[in-house]
């Protein structure tokens, strides 16, 4: 497998080749998997927290 690399100004770097062997394509990491989609999950959750401020607070008594 080939690799291009890209320089930080966008313009083309140095390829690299990488050599995986099958045997480790073949199989599935089912806790690897399920660290992954809880990384992504975890990533559409964030920015949406919040708080409200005494101006957006209904007035009670």
């Amino acid at each position: 497998m080939e690799i291009k690399t890209v320089k930080s100004d966008g313009t083309a770097g140095s390829s690299l080749t990488l050599s995986v062997p099958n045997e480790d394509l073949d199989t599935i990491n089912v806790p690897l998997l399920h660290e992954i989609v809880k990384m992504q999950q975890a990533g559409l959750r964030s920015g949406n927290a919040s708080t409200k401020t005494r101006g957006e607070v209904s007035g009670g008594g």
